[in-house]
């Protein structure tokens, strides 16, 4: 009974480890939103089926020589850590690259997923305007270094460095005294103009 039970650890660490590392990286990369936990396995162990495949080629030469009991273990551990962990990295980097590519030729979608993320994924330094869904309000301020917007799958919201006064011609008049930043909800934007000033 133990040895099943450690066969099937091993069969858990070499076919779902690789894939949810790959997921995790990926999912740091380009944020989604959650799914559930049957559906990240069968993810977990495609990936991984994926990083074994185009491993195969240096793998399969070697196999008889990985199996050999008396392999050096420093040899044997660089070669775990490279199957589970480096490798599953790389592919997700990979994909992150190619999906970026193929985006860029209208074959895929873009791998990043709302408008939104796609503009402050960029960094921007400028001045903004945000039309609150009122139809009256209108906010001004600048989104620099100290600034920040949220990303999926968070809900959205922006918080400006600077908050500025707004004239009747909807120009930057001045910066407001004693303020410390704007911080606005996505639920109540209509919508964001980026001006250069």
């Amino acid at each position: 009974m133990e040895i099943l039970e450690t066969s099937k650890l091993v069969v858990f660490i070499l076919f779902v480890i690789p894939g949810f590392v790959a997921l995790r990286v990926y999912d740091l990369l380009y944020p989604t939103e959650r799914i559930d936990g049957l559906r990240r396995l069968v993810e977990a162990v495609s990936y991984s089926c994926i990083n074994y495949a185009i491993l195969s080629p240096l793998l399969i030469p070697y196999w008889s020589t990985l199996m050999n009991p008396s392999l050096d273990k420093g040899i044997a551990i660089f070669t775990l850590i490279s199957v589970l962990f480096l490798a599953p990295v790389g592919l997700a980097f990979l994909w992150r690259y190619l999906r970026l590519v193929l985006a860029r030729n209208g074959i895929l979608h873009h791998p990043t997923g709302r408008p939104w993320d796609f503009v402050f994924q960029k960094q921007p330094r400028c001045w903004v305007k945000i039309y609150l869904k009122d139809n009256e309000t209108v906010l001004g301020g600048y989104y620099g270094h100290k600034s920040f917007a949220s990303s999926a799958p968070e809900q959205q919201e922006i918080f400006l460095e600077e908050a500025w006064k707004l004239n009747d011609q909807g120009g930057y008049e001045k910066i407001k005294s004693r303020s410390t930043g704007l911080l606005v909800m996505a639920d109540v934007i209509s919508h964001i103009e980026f001006r250069s000033r």
